[in-house]
């Protein structure tokens, strides 16, 4: 069975969606085979994550639009998903440290 792939993009600075759940539900989603692309962008918050994440969700919604399985970093969770998780985030994603 193929699942949706599903971009998450997550602001460190939230206070209203706390980085930690997002990461578990991520995790979670991951574990369940799914093909995740999980983007977090150091100083944004709540407010400003999805204008923040319009770099790395664009080629995303293209790749989906285009029929092809974008890239998983279900890896950074240890998770094998069907996606391909040996290619990292993409350069514009800010990743936490």
């Amino acid at each position: 069975m193929r699942t949706v792939p599903v971009f998450v993009g997550q602001g460190l600075a939230d206070t209203l969606v706390r980085p930690s759940a997002t990461e578990r539900y991520v995790a979670g989603l991951c574990s369940a085979g799914n093909d995740v692309a999980f983007h977090t962008y150091r100083d944004i918050d709540h407010g400003l994550v999805a204008f923040a994440s319009v770099p790395a969700l664009v080629p995303w919604l293209l790749e989906v639009d285009a029929g092809r399985r974008p890239a998983s970093t279900c890896w950074r969770f240890g998770s094998t998903s069907r996606g391909t998780t040996s290619m990292p985030p993409t350069a514009r994603s800010r990743k936490s440290k």
